[in-house]
């Protein structure tokens, strides 16, 4: 590695990368360089950021944004991006000998101090070792040394933190933005100290949200748990109301698949569905000041150049003053031909006005969480809908122009042992079929239910691969063409479930399955459950009662 090394700074050549990036596929993930990323060249405390998917996927996600540019506010510490690398970049690293490194200065990650990962969902966890395995860092916290980094782990996922404990030196719990802050100050403070990895870690403890996984003994007997001992820790809530968006967001120089300006309106959801991890994990319900979030869009434009604008929210609906920062931004964003989108509207007439106001810009499409065809299951979910008012708004959509329709629809929730959801689902979009214009579309996506923690229905049952499975089938069947149905697989949905209620085991069954070749496991074409299946008998033969319903929680 010393040769590769610019001896001054311990940074890997400029023309070294250059070489290497210039034999894969899509290079630009891979060299940097972006319009608005902070370069430090002195900082006493060094960090790594990451969301652990390819660039196009992590440089869309707004926490990472947010984070990045907070901590480069910061005096004397820099904060640099790396992204997971896809198979072919993977193998040119092993095969020269070349650590990853961070984008903004070509730094190998086992030179930092450390590294912090954004897990927002579980089928992410190969991918984070990939990168402490590409970055010359052990992959178990238990084998690192003074010189390694320490290793971070945040995000929706470690909500539950057993599955991550192994490999994570550090275990955050909640909103970052205030404890990524208080973990760089600590960092700092420690190392000008002249204190050691272990102690500088150990000094981490006293901030809130942070978990210390070597503080815990876990112990087991087949499927159940023995003891779990070890200090409680409360999850970190940011409350701040002024928006926290980089006005300088970094600009991508390759296509990526949010490319849009991202405004957070509010965080946490009022609607309080059963099944929605991050309506409970992101409470309470939080909302950004009106004003500050139009002058806030308006600067992010003039530094991006992006013409798409996307209020973030879990139910943008529920923003309370939607309709005064719609009119407010509407006429600079039309003067300059710049659409408004929001990602998920609620179903029902009081979207109808905003739409109407935003259709005047551009009209694309409408995106609508149906979540289950029966009225029944979704009274049970607390998903406030009825048939009757969700026709009557497509019935009005179409006839006003809108040729797009995208629904979500959620199988296997509780309570859909009695019910033919097949049945009750084609019967729905049969009607809406009806009311759609002759060039209209209606585009549909199915996904398993996956119990998660911290919900009400984090005990519930999850049915079933072949239940799914047959389910899909039979909506796929019999509907026309015209209804594009498209579906999460419902074995990586399956594995989802089993991570997000597993115990410390399931780290080992996912050390197992990476080193078995996977990785991007949310991705179709990379997935691979017959090796998950293959470990997962191996290290827990009793893994399928992991989707079975607890009764009282046990």
């Amino acid at each position: 590695m010393e040769k590769k090394l610019d001896n001054e700074h311990m940074r890997l050549e400029q023309s070294l990368v250059e070489r290497l990036v210039c034999t894969v596929q899509k290079p630009g993930r891979y060299i940097g360089g972006e319009l608005n990323a902070v370069t430090k060249e002195a900082a006493s405390v060094r960090m790594g950021l990451c969301y652990p998917d390819l660039y196009e996927i992590g440089m869309s996600n707004n926490g990472i944004r947010i984070l990045y540019h907070l901590a480069n506010d910061m005096e004397d510490v820099s904060c640099e991006r790396f992204f997971p690398v896809d198979l072919d970049f993977e193998s040119v690293l092993r095969n020269e000998n070349v650590p990853l490194y961070t984008l903004e200065s070509y730094t190998p990650l086992c030179m930092l101090d450390a590294v912090g990962f954004n897990i927002s969902h579980e089928l992410l966890y190969t991918n984070m070792l990939q990168c402490l395995d590409l970055g010359k860092i052990p992959l178990l916290a238990k084998d690192r040394s003074e010189g390694d980094p320490i290793v971070i782990a945040g995000g929706g996922a470690v909500s539950n933190p057993m599955p991550v404990m192994g490999f994570a030196d550090v275990v955050f719990i909640g909103d970052g933005e205030d404890g990524l802050i208080d973990i760089l100050s600590c960092l700092k403070n420690a190392k000008e100290r002249g204190l050691g990895r272990r102690e500088r870690i150990d000094m981490l403890s006293g901030i809130e949200g942070v978990l210390l996984p070597g503080m815990y003994t876990v112990a087991f007997e087949d499927e159940k748990l023995l003891k779990l001992e070890g200090p409680v820790v409360s999850k970190r809530v940011f409350r701040e109301k002024s928006p926290v968006d980089p006005v300088k967001p970094i600009v991508p120089n390759i296509r990526i698949t949010q490319e849009r300006v991202v405004v957070e309106a509010t965080r946490g959801c009022k609607n309080f569905c059963k099944f929605c991890h991050a309506g409970y994990f992101d409470l309470p319900y939080r909302s950004t000041v009106c004003s500050t979030l139009r002058d806030r869009v308006l600067e992010i434009l003039g530094n991006t150049g992006y013409n798409e604008v996307t209020l973030s929210s879990l139910s943008i609906s529920d923003y309370r003053d939607l309709g005064e920062l719609v009119n407010s931004l509407l006429p600079s964003l039309t003067e300059r031909g710049i659409s408004i989108s929001f990602p998920s509207l609620r179903v029902d007439v009081s979207s109808i006005p905003i739409i109407e106001e935003i259709s005047d810009v551009r009209a694309t499409s409408l995106t609508f969480a149906v979540e289950s065809a029966s009225e029944r299951i979704r009274a049970l979910a607390n998903k406030r809908l009825r048939n009757e008012d969700l026709l009557e708004l497509m019935k009005y959509f179409f006839s006003r122009g809108w040729r797009v329709i995208k629904l979500y629809f959620m199988i296997g929730l509780p309570g859909s042992r009695e019910e033919d959801e097949a049945d009750t689902t084609v019967a729905l979009l049969r009607e809406i079929l009806s009311f759609s214009p002759r060039n209209g579309e209606i585009n549909v996506t199915i996904s398993p239910f996956v119990p998660k923690p911290h919900t009400p229905f984090q005990c519930e049952e999850q049915m079933g691969a072949e239940y799914c499975t047959d389910v899909i089938q039979r909506i796929k069947k019999s509907l026309p063409r015209k209804i594009k149905i498209k579906n999460h697989n419902v074995y990586a949905s399956l594995l989802e479930g089993i991570i997000s209620r597993g115990d410390t085991r399931v780290g080992e069954v996912i050390l197992k399955s990476y080193q078995q070749g996977c990785r991007f496991d949310s991705w179709t074409e990379h997935f691979n459950f017959q090796i998950w299946e293959k470990n997962l008998n191996e290290v827990m033969p009793h893994w399928r009662a992991l989707t079975r319903g607890f009764k009282d929680g046990v």
